[in-house]
């Protein structure tokens, strides 16, 4: 699960994935709205991270979030996909 805070809106909006909240991220600012923040949930201690602050193992056009970058490694590793920060997870997932 993942959330953006628009600025403006007194709640957060809720998306079930990554990679929808990053699209859906990606539309907002082409229309000219400010995320406040944008939330995404660790794969394996399942708590909310600042997505700025996240690790994504992005394969097959998803992103998978970790708190810990070495813990995305090696899921990498294991699964595949390319372990990026934030900026490159946007730029990557952007239609």
């Amino acid at each position: 699960m993942s959330q953006l805070w628009v600025a403006g809106e007194p709640l957060v909006r809720h998306y079930a994935s990554a990679e929808s909240a990053f699209i859906a991220r990606q539309q907002l600012l082409k229309e000219g709205k400010a995320i406040r923040a944008t939330y995404t949930q660790d794969y394996i201690l399942g708590i909310k991270l600042l997505a700025e602050n996240a690790w994504f193992v992005v394969r097959n056009k998803t992103a998978t979030s970790f708190l810990v970058k070495s813990q995305a490694e090696a899921f990498a590793k294991k699964q595949g996909g390319t372990v990026l920060d934030f900026s490159a997870t946007q730029q990557t997932l952007a239609p």
